[in-house]
């Protein structure tokens, strides 16, 4: 992806070289004439900005982080640590994995994945006991698989993620103090 867009970027450079020469030509030849103006291109106010170009690079963190939370919550990857959180005899296995899967796919962003992880008191207990299983499970997944994850996807920004995965994990531990990542 980065190297067609140098390659598309090489092309579109060399285009405009060949364009000043050619105009460079023409003006040597023809007497100076007053130019005829020339519509303004409207360039994004932020598109040379390092600030956007560094927001572009966590804009999707923790959408990414929870969705791939919830994944790894119902793959079978996590069942050997469900058990320190659960007794399967008792717990509602097929409300959790029907509640985790309507989250993953409600899961856009900061709110609804701190609303993931965070107890309040409107919430009944089996959504409680749900939460703290989740809260559990997302350290598991942040400490000993999110690595593997990091570097098997397709993410652009690797280093990045790598850098924010211990930021998520202090959120993931006190979601009463989730948020954004800077």
């Amino acid at each position: 992806m980065i190297l067609k867009r140098k390659i598309a970027n090489a092309k579109l450079a060399a285009k405009r070289k060949e364009l000043e020469q050619q105009a460079n030509l023409e003006e040597a030849a023809e007497p100076p004439q007053e130019k005829p103006k020339q519509p303004r291109v409207l360039k994004s106010k932020h598109a040379s900005s390092a600030k956007y170009r560094e927001s572009l690079r966590v804009k999707n963190v923790l959408k990414n982080y929870g969705r791939a939370i919830c994944n790894f919550i119902l793959s079978d990857l996590s069942h050997p640590y469900l058990d320190q959180y659960i007794d399967r005899s008792t717990f509602p296995m097929i409300d959790f994995t029907n509640y985790v899967r309507d989250k993953r796919d409600s899961l856009n962003g900061v709110t609804e994945f701190r609303s993931l992880l965070l107890i309040t008191g409107r919430d009944n207990p089996k959504i409680r006991t749900f939460k703290k299983v989740i809260q559990g499970l997302s350290e598991v997944f942040l400490k000993y698989f999110s690595v593997n994850w990091i570097f098997d996807s397709k993410l652009e920004y690797r280093q990045d993620y790598l850098k924010c995965r211990f930021k998520v994990l202090r959120r993931v531990r006190d979601p009463e103090n989730f948020t954004n990542i800077k």
